[in-house]
């Protein structure tokens, strides 16, 4: 079964983390990781990175806004679609000083992406946006939530591939 896993949250919430426990959990030779943010400047880049991970059986796509990919979804959707992959949204909630507590440690991660107003403004547009259009009714695919306070990545990662 082929499998596009959408990982969608804030900075800090914990989609790369996710990502990458998935992939040790499924084989790196079967998974493909997928920036979902990449959108209108560089939509040739995305599209490559889009052709090749549709030679994996797994795919996981980090979110953070996603922008065009959140409005059109069906302009790339459709791809994962023609090629019979099953789609889960999945949305990680942790609490802004968690997301600030993670990024601030992070440190292959910008000084500016570390700054709390920055991440709190972040956290709060992220589900804000979620509320107000909610990405899996525009993409008419399945979500689940899952928070992401007190349990490991790799406990996520099981998690969410049990609902396949």
């Amino acid at each position: 079964m082929k499998r596009l896993i959408i990982l969608r949250g804030p900075a800090g919430s914990g989609k790369s983390s996710v990502s990458r426990s998935i992939r040790e959990l499924v084989g790196k030779d079967t998974a493909c990781i997928l920036d979902l943010d990449i959108t209108h400047p560089q939509e040739i880049k995305f599209n490559q990175n889009l052709e090749e991970c549709l030679r994996y059986r797994t795919v996981v796509g980090e979110m953070f806004y996603g922008n065009s990919h959140t409005t059109n979804p069906d302009k790339w959707l459709g791809k994962f679609r023609n090629h019979d992959y099953r789609i889960l949204s999945v949305i990680l909630y942790a609490n802004k000083e968690l997301c600030f507590e993670r990024c601030n440690s992070d440190p292959g991660r910008p000084s500016i992406n570390k700054q709390r107003d920055r991440i709190y403004k972040y956290h709060d547009d992220v589900y804000r946006r979620e509320n107000e259009n909610p990405f899996h009714k525009a993409a008419n695919v399945e979500e689940i939530k899952i928070e992401t306070a007190n349990i490991s990545q790799v406990e996520i990662a099981k998690d969410i591939l049990k609902r396949f």
